[in-house]
């Protein structure tokens, strides 16, 4: 990730690899040209119009298609056990050694689709994303992790019981939004959201 960041030219070389990527998505459900099509034109608003919606879009988008093939491979407890694994670790990162918030922070100054961001407010969804006016950055280990474990979910038990978890998930969130209403400390959100699936897994 520091090599990443100080070289700025493996920038676009990273969002054509998830164009290519979210290209093999694409073309299970389309036509190969129409489907090469389509994710040509996602990198190229993310890369020359880019905004909160672009960024998000082209990110969920590339997660989403690295998630299914894996996600159909493995059980859901297992990737429930790497949620509980990197909620840990985010919180030792981030209490003790503050890597995670410095990696988020070189990403976007070399604008690389390594994140979901969220305006503020008073921010429209047009604006490029930028420190001051977001509020909520979500790494892409953040929305991986999780796809994981809900697509997996959905396989195995159904997708009313992955709509459950997920619905947790959400509340657990809202709670991390709070959070960082009231505090000052940078704090993960898979945390808040692995509770919530915890709590949905083991209650329902």
């Amino acid at each position: 990730m520091y090599f990443l960041r100080r070289n700025k030219r493996f920038t676009f070389f990273i969002s054509l690899l998830m164009s290519l990527v979210i290209f093999n998505l694409l073309s299970l459900f389309l036509p190969s040209l129409l489907a090469f099509s389509l994710s040509i034109l996602l990198l190229f608003l993310e890369r020359m119009y880019r905004n909160f919606l672009t960024l998000n879009i082209f990110v969920f988008l590339a997660l989403l298609s690295l998630a299914i093939p894996l996600a159909v491979f493995y059980r859901a407890n297992i990737f429930l056990l790497i949620l509980v694994i990197f909620s840990f670790y985010d919180l030792i990162m981030l209490f003790f050694f503050p890597l995670i918030p410095k990696a988020t922070q070189g990403a976007m100054v070399q604008g690389m689709p390594l994140f979901l961001a969220f305006p503020k407010k008073s921010v429209s969804w047009f604006d490029i994303p930028s420190f001051k006016n977001t509020l909520v950055f979500l790494g892409a280990g953040n929305i991986f992790f999780p796809l994981l474990f809900f697509i997996a979910t959905s396989v195995q038990f159904g997708i009313s019981k992955a709509l459950i978890y997920l619905t947790l998930a959400i509340i657990g969130m809202i709670i991390h939004l709070i959070w960082l209403s009231k505090r000052t400390e940078n704090i993960s959100v898979i945390p808040f959201l692995t509770m919530g699936i915890l709590i949905g897994y083991l209650f329902f």
